[in-house]
């Protein structure tokens, strides 16, 4: 009868131990995901902004901002384009304040999907900025790497209200 209660106790604290980790470990896995996807997010902004730097050196002069990254790129500086990691519409240039036309300063995606906020965060984070993603006209330009909302349109590139990762280009 004993051993009865004794293997009945085991089960209840398995049980109560497995549903403590499932607890605290699905926290965690969650916040892991998210880091995992705005790091993916951080390395392709900075492979492009690599190859634009890369390119207006060779060529001594400044990208525009209303250059196809793609057009420009590929084959000679990079061996494809990357896609947003985010599935959102293809990276794209934009110049300082968020300039659609002049030498291009950033290159830019849009943030989307599910946890696209939480992304933004984390890219904010970890980029040296805000633990919550400001939502500004244009970001802070002596960041090099981070994620702001957009508070108004710039040009047609991007809307208000929209999640906007860059890297600076310059």
């Amino acid at each position: 009868m004993s051993n009865l209660i004794i293997g009945v106790i085991g089960v209840i604290l398995s049980i109560g131990v497995a549903v403590a980790g499932a607890s605290f470990l699905g926290a965690n896995f969650t916040n892991s995901r998210v880091r995992t996807d705005a790091t993916a997010g951080m390395e392709t902004l900075a492979r492009v902004a690599a190859a634009v730097q890369v390119r207006d050196r060779e060529r001594e002069l400044a990208t525009s901002a209303t250059s196809t990254l793609a057009d420009i790129l590929v084959p000679a500086y990079l061996e494809d384009m990357p896609a947003n990691p985010f599935g959102g519409p293809s990276l794209f240039l934009l110049g300082d304040g968020g300039a659609t036309t002049g030498p291009a300063a950033f290159v830019a995606m849009k943030v989307v999907g599910g946890n696209a906020d939480s992304i933004c965060d984390s890219i904010s984070k970890q980029g040296l900025g805000p633990a919550v993603a400001p939502t500004a006209s244009w970001p802070t330009p002596a960041r090099s790497v981070g994620c702001f909302k957009a508070a108004s349109s710039l040009g047609s590139a991007v809307q208000a209200g929209e999640l906007i990762a860059y890297a600076r280009t310059s």
